[in-house]
């Protein structure tokens, strides 16, 4: 089992225990990607932006657009991945 955590935009450490977060379940037969796209719906002009894409066999495919760092964990809560989201 593994677990994606989605760090909010605001201004401090991501090791602040009071950043918020997302943090979702990830099933056994889920595949996790990321995918920079330029002029999507939550592009900046900055550039492009970052999405956290989920397919599932038994779920519709869930995009999380990244306003933070994400965070890939397995079971025990080691970050065992990471992705900026610039």
């Amino acid at each position: 089992m593994l677990y994606l955590k989605v760090m909010s935009d605001q201004d401090l450490p991501d090791s602040d225990p009071s950043h918020d977060f997302v943090l979702i379940q990830l099933g056994d037969k889920d595949q996790l990607s990321f995918e920079r796209r330029k002029g999507a719906a939550c592009s900046s002009a900055d550039g492009p932006v970052v999405y956290a894409v989920i397919d599932s066999e038994d779920s519709p495919r869930r995009e999380i657009w990244l306003a933070g760092t994400a965070y890939v964990l397995n079971a025990q809560g080691k970050t065992i991945a990471s992705r900026s989201p610039l």
